[in-house]
């Protein structure tokens, strides 16, 4: 692998996707470090001040080259922002609703919500949200 995960990050090398990190974080290096040779940069989704769903990760090697590419997962954050807040309810609320055009099924955006990780976003996810709680590691099965 060309990351190694700090603390309970999560690096899901079979989806390319990294989650576990905290919500509001500005700061990738304190979630994943690259291998020797490796630098990583990373890009937040809508350039979005936290690190939240959708930005990507980076993996470069010595020559500057692209080796992998990574998503992150906030699980609750379904706007990309890196805030789990109100509005993400909303979203979520919205969809289990019918309205299907803030959260497209399939996306990493449907994955954040979906907090029970059965591979849908129903009322189980949105009684989880509204709990608060939302397990960024191991999301509830």
């Amino acid at each position: 692998s060309y990351l190694t995960a700090i603390g309970n990050t999560v690096i899901d090398n079979t989806n390319m996707l990294i989650y576990g990190i905290s919500a509001e974080s500005d700061a990738i290096s304190d979630f994943v470090s690259p291998a020797s040779g490796y630098s990583v940069v990373f890009s937040t989704y809508n350039d979005a001040e936290f690190i939240g769903t959708g930005t990507t990760v980076t993996v470069k090697d010595a020559l500057n080259d692209t080796v992998a590419t990574y998503t992150v997962v906030l699980y609750g954050d379904v706007n990309g922002d890196g805030s789990i807040v109100r509005s993400d309810r909303t979203i979520i609320s919205s969809y289990i609703n019918g309205d299907t055009s803030l959260l497209a099924t399939g996306s990493v955006f449907f994955t954040a919500a979906d907090l029970n990780k059965n591979g849908t976003v129903d009322s189980a996810d949105l009684e989880i949200f509204e709990a608060g709680d939302i397990n960024q590691v191991n999301p509830a099965a």
